[in-house]
């Protein structure tokens, strides 16, 4: 299984930072590889969300669950193709009035891919990813 950690203080409240992950219908707006998300489903703090991923010319589908704990955490998951497991926790602590620490930790493995032709590019993907969520918290609240 692999896995990637970012983690930095970003200038925001942990509330507005929450807010803006948990918003994945607006991912497709400014994540790389996102072509669209849709909830399809909601049980109290539990979302189901379809979502199309694009790499080059490969287009996933799959289906993720985001369990909502505001403003503290999130969990996405997912077991769909091309994973094996995927899960994605956003963590948010108050670092002060106006500054929040924000954990990413990523672990996922792929079916019928080998680990080692996967670990490099889906390292550089989630670099990707938590870059593209800290620019749009200087966009949407900055």
């Amino acid at each position: 299984m692999g896995g990637y950690r970012h983690s930095a203080v970003i200038s925001y409240p942990a509330a507005a930072l929450f807010d803006l992950v948990a918003n994945v219908e607006r991912y497709p707006d400014f994540l790389p590889f996102w072509a669209a998300a849709r909830i399809v489903g909601r049980d109290g703090d539990v979302l189901t969300v379809d979502q199309v991923v694009r790499v080059a010319v490969l287009e996933w589908r799959l289906t993720s669950t985001a369990t909502l704990d505001r403003p503290r955490r999130l969990r996405i998951a997912s077991t769909e193709a091309p994973f094996r497991t995927l899960e994605i926790v956003w963590t948010f602590v108050e670092e002060g009035p106006a500054a929040c620490r924000v954990t990413l930790d990523a672990s996922y493995s792929f079916r019928k891919v080998p680990q080692a032709l996967t670990d490099r590019f889906m390292d550089k993907a989630i670099r990707r990813y938590a870059r593209a969520f800290e620019r749009r918290a200087h966009q949407m609240l900055g």
